[in-house]
């Protein structure tokens, strides 16, 4: 089956995911597949946490009012925005 996925953003992620344990209860996919899907999962789950926790960082560094800050903050995306503004 050919999946489509709207956009690259943690909800899509998380819809996907959701799907992905739907097929595997209702033996559409077997545990291999269920096991890369969960291996590659968490690698962008760690990915987006990564960048979440350097985006917070460049916002303290910002704050502290150092020249280089301004230029760190630069790293931010759509995605990682609408994450730190939803917690």
């Amino acid at each position: 089956m050919k999946e489509t996925v709207p956009d690259n953003t943690l909800k899509s992620l998380r819809s996907v995911l959701f799907r992905e344990l739907t097929d595997l209860r209702n033996d559409e996919v077997d545990a291999n597949h269920a096991v890369a899907v969960s291996k590659i999962s968490s690698q962008i789950i760690s990915s987006y946490a990564v960048e979440i926790s350097a985006v917070k960082t460049a916002n303290d560094l910002k704050e502290r009012n150092l020249t280089y800050a301004a230029n760190i903050a630069n790293i931010l995306t759509t995605d990682i925005t609408t994450t730190l503004e939803e917690s």
